[in-house]
């Protein structure tokens, strides 16, 4: 057993999902079908025994709150992992920036298609969700397939979100309703992001 690089954002996870989604997980994977495939072995920035010692004990809470319970909005945000992409981060992945006020950046997953960043979901009314209602922000992850995804071109000199909207369509409106919710309730913070570039927001002027 080792340590898991915090690229997988496991803790954010492991103080938010209780023991009842960890065994439906278990459970699901348990579903697929076997693929036999080699795993190339894992090559870190930092010694293998730093990483072993982050994973720390944890008393999980044995089942989830349900839907209207005053924490449900945080533990549905929690397990979909909002704020470790909407949160800025420095290269080692520490968040340097209001949660959930976007900025974070990654390379267009085909080179030399640029950066993008992601948005500012506090309810800031300039630069955040302040204008948005909850019906245009449920609408907006239900219109989302997988293959309107994979259609969409990618523009040289324009925008192309890697957001995984799709991915998130198979909520519920509840679902769905409840992280506007608990995002709404968030303090303000103006952010401008720059969505889209062709050089890094850091890179040497």
């Amino acid at each position: 057993r080792h340590g898991l690089f915090p690229l997988m954002p496991y803790r954010i996870w492991r103080d938010a999902v209780p023991v009842e989604d960890g065994v439906d997980v278990v459970a699901f994977l348990r579903t697929l079908k076997p693929i036999d495939h080699d795993v190339v072995e894992r090559k870190l920035p930092i010694p293998g025994f730093v990483l072993d010692s982050f994973p720390e004990p944890r008393d999980l809470k044995p089942t989830a709150p349900e839907p209207g319970d005053a924490s449900y909005g945080a533990y549905v945000i929690a397990r979909s992992a909002c704020m470790e992409c909407h949160t800025d981060a420095d290269n080692r992945g520490n968040f340097i920036a209001p949660p959930f006020s976007g900025g974070r950046e990654f390379a267009v997953p085909k080179p030399g298609k640029g950066f993008v960043r992601t948005a500012n979901l506090t309810p800031d009314a300039d630069t955040g969700l302040g204008k948005w209602t909850k019906e245009m922000f449920v609408a907006k992850f239900k219109a989302s397939t997988l293959d309107a995804a994979r259609a969409l071109p990618l523009d040289d000199t324009g925008y192309n979100s890697i957001m995984p909207w799709w991915a998130y369509a198979g909520l519920t409106e509840e679902d769905l309703g409840a992280i506007f919710d608990y995002l709404h309730a968030l303090p303000p913070t103006k952010n401008a992001v720059v969505k889209w570039s062709a050089t890094p927001k850091n890179a040497p002027k």
